[in-house]
């Protein structure tokens, strides 16, 4: 125990590191490169994540200006790891979505990496958290982000409004059981008594979180998903991968597994090896955390559209033409190649239009 750091991620959408680090030093805190933070009143930036500091588990922000000015925002390091992973483009032509975006910390984490430019759909489901997810979005300055009361199940990939979506951030529902404590021990752990119903309810989360992948792997121009949870179990994170990438749509949109140089490769704890996984499920590119590492148990895994094949178009909805011909898409096309053109400023501007709601099964949604 004693492992878990309180975490702040600064809020480059409001502020900078420096004024930051400038506010923190005049209350008193003081920076350390790295090493012992026996001080509770010491801090340092973490070695992996950008614009993350770390600080003794009892420091308290609860008062804090920088946390009511939104500065600030009180985020598990795991908790950053899918939209650092993801790594949308900061470019104005870009559509990124949350599926399952409450309370809204890695969605706002999301808006800051894309530098407030371009667009974030953020759905989700849930009445009440919708709420949060507005107040959340608000106080952090996410003003790039359009939020939607709509379940992601519902969201018709081939509408006009979001073909051209290349970026995915997807942590649905999940057990919770990573989800630690500030007494610093897993909060559902193996004290589960009934193994048989707790392998039941992690099945039928697992069949969820499949279908949420599947359903992301539709979205024609999709060229990046990031898949999360805050659960401990292979059942719902290595079993749900190997599941993914055998489905039809990982199959006939060609999508593999990123590899571990573009997924935290410094992050010394990966994906556990599974039987049923061949090289195309390489577990070195999956990411695992646990309480000894000072954070939430979680899980990442990143899909990515292998270049130069593109989805099969015989599931056009009725009416559209060319039944038979390869030619896809304009729009749909042209979001495929966005993240290439980006570079180079060869993007074309898409057009914008509106849509509603989001999640389910399930426990937690961090």
């Amino acid at each position: 125990g004693g492992n878990l750091r309180r975490w702040v991620r600064i809020n480059t959408l409001r502020t900078t590191e420096m004024e930051v680090m400038e506010i923190l030093s005049s209350q008193g805190f003081k920076y350390v490169e790295a090493g012992s933070q026996e001080d509770p009143r010491s801090f340092q930036k973490d070695a992996h994540v950008p614009n993350l500091l770390s600080f003794s588990p009892t420091t308290q922000f609860q008062d804090s200006a920088l946390l009511k000015d939104g500065k600030i925002i009180l985020q598990d390091k795991a908790s950053c790891f899918p939209a650092f992973v993801l790594s949308p483009p900061a470019d104005s032509r870009l559509h990124v979505i949350d599926a399952t975006a409450a309370p809204g910390n890695k969605t706002s984490h999301l808006s800051a990496i894309m530098k407030g430019k371009g667009r974030v759909t953020a759905f989700e489901r849930d009445k009440k958290r919708f709420q949060t997810l507005k107040y959340m979005l608000d106080r952090a300055g996410a003003g790039n982000v359009v939020p939607r009361n709509q379940d992601f199940l519902s969201v018709d990939p081939l509408d006009s409004e979001y073909r051209s979506v290349t970026h995915i951030l997807l942590d649905p529902s999940c057990s919770g059981s990573g989800i630690v404590s500030r007494l610093d021990y897993l909060v559902n752990s193996e004290n589960d008594t009934n193994t048989a119903e707790t392998e039941e309810r992690l099945k039928k989360l697992a069949s969820f979180q499949l279908k949420m992948i599947r359903h992301a792997m539709k979205f024609p121009s999709l060229q990046r998903l990031v898949y999360s949870t805050c659960s401990v179990h292979t059942t719902e994170n290595e079993e749900v991968v190997v599941q993914a990438l055998q489905s039809e749509e990982a199959l006939e949109g060609n999508f593999k597994i990123e590899s571990r140089a573009k997924v935290i490769p410094a992050w010394p704890r990966r994906g556990l090896r599974l039987e049923q996984m061949d090289e195309s499920v390489p577990s070195e590119s999956l990411v695992r955390c646990l309480p000894e590492d000072g954070t939430n148990g979680f899980f990442v895994a990143c899909f990515v559209r292998v270049d130069g094949k593109q989805p099969s178009d015989h599931k056009r909805k009725a009416g559209e033409l060319g039944s038979d011909s390869e030619a896809p898409n304009d729009e749909a096309s042209n979001g495929r190649n966005m993240v290439n053109s980006i570079e180079d400023g060869t993007a074309k501007p898409r057009k914008r239009k509106k849509r509603k709601k989001k999640h389910a099964t399930g426990v937690v949604a961090t």
